[in-house]
């Protein structure tokens, strides 16, 4: 990525002075809306508008909920400022004409109320996408894409920071419509076209505000504290410009002409970040930066770098993540648009089965309790209250249905962001596998046959979803699931109940399973590996390689069983405030009695952790919680042994685990 330095310093000391001007720069709807915004904020006390945004930013995040009213009604009265933010975003041209002769001091309040606008504005399209205006909602995200395109264009870091920031809102909300299928061809069109200003190896001007940067503010700081009476001046500026009392203090004892000299190795560091930035090859690039950085920190470039330069490795990775999800969202948006993907067919199971847990909440506990029991032996008679579970249960059960047809499921937006061993959603994944079994017993006894081969599949497809999930919890659960169908799916095969468009069905679900590794342990166990090694490293400040090594060659000692423990535990290290509690749903599949010395062992964990132990890691993780391996092992046979009856083989079909003792058959 090689970097025109000349023309980006010509253009950055000197304000464009063939800018658009007037309407037609972006900066004066700009203006407008932010003098709207302004007399909103104060027509309210501070407490309530801060109530107000946070509500707007707890929406945008939180891919489950619904629009509350105190949300709409903030969004309705902020609509006039949203309006003249929409009419901007429209505009090419886009200049703040900001006053780049004020060096690092240059004001840029207008970045603040972007990113509180762009918030707002993916909010509102939430609220669209949740009233069923896809459309408009489309039209709201473009809007904060060109805002993030804007927001380059100030050629400054701090800029080039806050498009990322406003791409990362919009693309969430984008993710979020696009996993609910809510997206066609038109809407993807709209969003295309938003993106197709952006830059695809730097898509918010990163490399170029670090080279404009140092063209501007390089030449400021050797004019103000460079010569007479510069010391003093510095000294004074420094809380000023946010520097720690320990950075201070190297100023403290500095004669004038070491400052002079300071300044130009700060400058010449500068260089080598720019030059670094150009090799061309992003990881040496980015291993260019980590050197630096740590050479900046340590002080090999004199106090004044360390003490006004940002640290240019965690920007650079973040800006190359930034662009791979540009790319990334490019190709989605133009598969749509163009038709060669349908949109439901990129829409994600995940989706769904979070918004049946949603409604499965709304059950009452003791209801959840019979559909269980009934469950363990299935035999028995549907008595008047599980009818009327399952039958409230209709809604539940057809967004499971409709979900398990969806090739991609992806839970991760519920998952923890630290090794936990077992999800949120994991228990009440459960419990839906329960009612979907529940429900197949109650079409047969009414000989609906169809109906329980619907459910049935769903079964499959959910277990073969929870086998991709990477985390070994889904994989043993989707082994119990699999396992349950498979012996509510045996009296209807032997009977010859099922026609062949039934077979073909249940083929089609039983070909999602990976003949190798049929639930996904190997996968998961790698997973759980890569993230306690992150989270351990990280723990303990790891940066060396012989303490990465260590961590990870313990790591590696571990089955699946010493990992899914080791993850379990450092959940319940995670959330020692508030203490972790195990859904009752899982019983069957994590065995409680393990759980419970799980807990007495997170003191443990911290010691060997704090001491940096780490061969002790396997020993500490020896707790038998879910059998990982010995299910593991006999999962492949057994699959194809199912798989085969499935498709018509005499193979004789194997008890499954789950019902194995029970009385269950087709009429």
């Amino acid at each position: 990525m090689r970097i025109p330095l000349l023309a980006v310093i010509l253009v950055a000391v000197t304000a464009t002075a063939l800018g658009a001007t007037g309407q037609r720069n972006a900066a004066y709807w700009y203006r407008e809306a932010f003098q709207r915004f302004r007399r909103l904020r104060a027509s309210v006390p501070p407490p309530v508008l801060r109530e107000d945004l946070a509500r707007v930013t707890a929406y945008v995040h939180d891919p489950s909920a619904a629009p509350a009213e105190e949300l709409r009604g903030f969004l309705a009265r902020l609509d006039p400022a949203l309006g003249m933010v929409r009419r901007a975003s429209a505009r090419r041209d886009h200049d703040f004409d900001l006053d780049y002769a004020q060096g690092p001091r240059i004001p840029l309040p207008h970045l603040s109320d972007l990113q509180i606008l762009g918030r707002c504005l993916a909010a509102d399209a939430r609220v669209r996408l949740h009233d069923g205006d896809p459309a408009t909602a489309a039209r709201h995200l473009a809007a904060v894409y060109r805002m993030a395109d804007h927001a380059r264009r100030d050629r400054l870091v701090r800029s080039a920071l806050s498009g990322q920031s406003l791409f990362s809102t919009a693309d969430r909300v984008t993710r979020h419509a696009l996993d609910r299928g809510a997206f066609g061809p038109v809407e993807c069109g709209i969003l295309l076209d938003a993106l197709g200003r952006l830059d695809p190896s730097d898509p918010f001007g990163l490399a170029a505000g670090i080279a404009s940067e140092r063209a501007i503010t390089m030449p400021w700081y050797r004019e103000h504290y460079g010569g007479d009476g510069g010391l003093e001046r510095l000294r004074g500026d420094l809380e000023d410009f946010g520097i720690d009392a320990e950075k201070q203090a190297a100023f403290a004892t500095m004669t004038q002409e070491e400052l002079d000299a300071s300044i130009l190795d700060a400058e010449r560091v500068m260089h080598q970040v720019i030059a670094a930035i150009g090799l061309g090859d992003p990881s040496q690039t980015y291993h260019e930066l980590v050197r630096l950085d740590r050479q900046i920190a340590t002080g090999l470039h004199g106090a004044f770098a360390h003490a006004v330069l940002p640290e240019h490795a965690p920007m650079y990775a973040r800006m190359r993540r930034i662009a791979r999800d540009v790319t990334d969202r490019r190709a989605l948006l133009e598969s749509i648009t163009d038709g060669r993907a349908d949109r439901f067919v990129t829409a994600n199971a995940g989706v769904w089965y979070l918004r049946a847990i949603g409604l499965l909440g709304q059950l009452e506990k003791a209801q959840r309790d019979e559909v269980r029991q009934f469950t363990e032996q299935p035999a028995q008679p549907i008595d008047a209250g599980l009818a009327e579970t399952l039958q409230q249960s209709d809604p539940i059960l057809d967004l499971v249905r409709q979900a398990a047809w969806f090739p991609r499921c992806d839970l991760s937006v519920a998952r923890p962001r630290h090794p936990a061993g077992v999800s949120p959603y994991h228990g009440p994944i459960r419990d839906l596998a329960r009612l979907l079994h529940a429900d197949v017993v109650r079409c047969v006894r009414i000989e609906d046959y169809a109906g329980a081969v619907d459910r049935l599949a769903a079964s499959l497809c959910l277990a073969a979803h929870l086998s991709r999930d990477g985390r070994l919890v889904s994989s043993r659960l989707a082994q119990v699931i699999f396992d349950e169908t498979v012996a509510l799916l045996r009296p209807g095969l032997d009977a010859g109940l099922f026609g062949e468009d039934e077979r073909a069905r249940l083929r089609r679900c039983a070909d999602r399973f990976d003949d190798r590794d049929p639930f996904g342990f190997t996968v998961a166990a790698e997973a759980e590996r890569d993230e306690l090694r992150a989270w351990i490293g990280a723990r303990v400040g790891a940066t060396d390689v012989d303490t990465k090594r260590r961590i990870g060659e313990a790591l590696d000692e571990c089955d699946g069983d010493q990992l899914l423990a080791l993850a379990i535990t450092v959940g319940v290290v995670v959330s020692a405030d508030t203490p972790v509690a195990f859904d009752s749903a899982l019983d069957d599949v994590l065995d409680p009695g393990s759980m419970a010395e799980i807990r007495r062992r997170a003191s443990d964990l911290r010691a060997v952790i704090a001491s940096a132990r780490f061969h002790e890691l396997p020993e500490l993780g020896a707790v038998p919680v879910a059998q990982i391996e010995s299910h593991r092992r006999g999962a492949v046979r057994r699959v194809r042994r199912s798989v085969s009856v499935i498709y018509g083989e005499d193979e004789p079909l194997p008890w499954a685990t789950g019902h194995a003792d029970n009385d269950f058959t087709w009429p």
